[in-house]
C-alpha cells in the first residue's frame, strides 16, 4: 500500500505539467471578419468563455459604451486599467484591439481577454476565454463586470 502514493503523485504530476503546457496556448482569435463586418470571434459551446456579442458566451453582456472621450482615450484608459490589475500583462495593442493575458493567483491558470474599439462607434466589445477546461465558475462574468465597474468610474458617463 506505500507504493501507492509515490504512483498518485507521479501521475498528479504529469497531469499538471500537461495542463501547464496546454494552457500556454492563446486561444484568441483577434479581430476577423463575421458576416461583412469585423468583431472578435465567437466563444466556444463550453461555458468557459463570455463576450459582449449577443447569444455568444454563457452570460448576456453588452459592449462598454464610451460617448464622453475619443477612442485614442477611450484605449488608453483601458489598457491604464488594465495594468492595474494584479496579474495582468498586455499580450497585444493596436488602435482597435488590445489583447491581454490574466493569470490565476493559485493554479495559475491563463485566459485570454481580448477588446474590440470599432472605429465608427464609441462601444469597447470584449472576449474573454479560458486557455484550459470546460468551465469556468462564472469567473469571466465576474471578471467583466467587475472591469466594467472600474473602467466606469475611470469614464463616468460610460455605461
Amino acid at each position: 500500500m506505500n507504493y501507492l502514493w509515490p504512483a498518485i503523485g507521479l501521475i498528479a504530476i504529469i497531469f499538471l505539467a500537461i495542463a501547464v503546457r496546454q494552457n500556454n496556448r492563446s486561444v484568441a482569435t483577434g479581430v476577423i471578419e463575421h458576416d461583412g463586418l469585423l468583431r472578435l470571434g465567437e466563444c466556444p459551446k463550453s461555458p468557459n468563455c463570455v463576450s459582449s456579442y449577443p447569444g455568444s458566451g454563457y452570460a448576456e453582456l453588452g459592449p462598454w459604451r464610451y460617448d464622453s472621450v475619443d477612442r485614442d482615450t477611450a484605449r488608453t484608459e483601458l489598457i491604464s486599467m488594465l495594468l492595474e490589475q494584479p496579474r495582468v500583462r498586455i499580450l497585444e495593442r493596436r488602435d482597435d484591439y488590445v489583447h491581454a493575458l490574466f493569470v490565476s493567483r493559485m493554479f495559475r491558470f491563463r485566459d485570454d481577454v481580448e477588446f474590440y474599439l470599432p472605429p465608427d462607434e464609441p462601444l469597447i466589445h470584449f472576449r474573454a476565454a479560458s486557455r484550459l477546461g470546460k468551465g469556468d465558475l462564472g469567473v469571466h462574468e465576474n471578471r467583466m463586470r467587475e472591469l466594467h465597474r472600474h473602467y466606469s468610474r475611470r469614464l463616468p458617463t460610460s455605461s
